[in-house]
């Protein structure tokens, strides 16, 4: 009789969110990341009902078309998942060790604690509010870990509730009503504001009424994709840092966020 072996899900390696890259060829982009810092599930399984126009833009789905890799690695994470989306216990079970193995690499490159970050969907969206639990459950289990996420999924935003768990409600002209109706019932979460354009972004916080936020530093080209430092590896390689772990903005939970499709 055969024994059925269980899939296993696949963190991401994300340049802009790493705590700990080393140089590949001249300092710039290109750079090997070395902790699996993100999880993520393929564009094409959102909702269609948490979807804007905005959407028409997803730099992540642009992602999926031109690498093939990427979609087929986000939608094994699909497939695994997908039998126990109602299940929270069961997510924890099968999403606890990708967490593990991003604190095993730092531990391993000897990255402070004090930096650590975990980003959840840089692509895809939360599919469930057992999923959403499961997470929640997963940032108190490992308090040390700062987690962060922009969801258009505001359904589930009540569940997601630990001290280090930062939630940005993803916003734009389209859902900007649903989002600041989120927002009066869960005074913990922050904005992102979503625009084609700065200006764009600044109209719908004003339509929020809330400050309008900081212009992504990456995006401006304030801060790189990759911060090198001055320190370098046994191998003569530079270390660097993500420009989201650099920042500590969004990682940290500091205020709402904009972001500009034309940047």
């Amino acid at each position: 009789m055969e024994t059925k072996v269980e899939l296993k899900l696949k963190a991401s390696g994300d340049r802009k969110v790493t705590n700990h890259a080393t140089s590949k060829g001249a300092l710039g982009k290109d750079a090997t990341v070395n902790d699996r810092n993100s999880f993520a599930l393929s564009a094409s399984r959102c909702k269609e009902e948490y979807k804007t126009s905005f959407c028409d833009n997803c730099y992540a789905a642009s992602l999926e078309r031109f690498l093939p890799t990427v979609r087929n690695a986000l939608e094994h994470n699909w497939q695994v998942i997908e039998p126990h989306l109602h299940s929270y216990a069961k997510l924890v079970e099968l999403l606890n060790p990708i967490i593990e193995e991003s604190v095993s690499q730092k531990l391993k490159r000897n990255v402070p604690p004090e930096k650590w970050t975990f980003r959840w969907f840089w692509d895809g969206e939360i599919p469930s509010a057992a999923f959403a639990k499961a997470m929640s459950v997963l940032a108190r289990k490992h308090p040390l870990v700062k987690f962060w996420v922009y969801t258009r999924n505001f359904d589930v935003v009540k569940h997601l509730k630990a001290e280090n768990l930062y939630v940005y409600l993803s916003t734009d002209i389209d859902n900007w009503e649903w989002a600041k109706e989120t927002k009066k019932s869960n005074r913990n979460v922050m904005y992102a504001f979503n625009g084609l354009t700065w200006a764009d972004t600044q109209q719908v916080a004003e339509l929020c009424e809330e400050p309008k936020g900081l212009r992504c530093p990456e995006l401006t080209g304030r801060i790189d994709l990759v911060q090198w430092s001055e320190e370098t590896t046994a191998q003569g390689k530079q270390i660097g840092e993500g420009a989201c772990t650099a920042c500590e903005y969004c990682t940290h939970g500091k205020g709402n966020v904009r972001f500009s499709a034309t940047n």
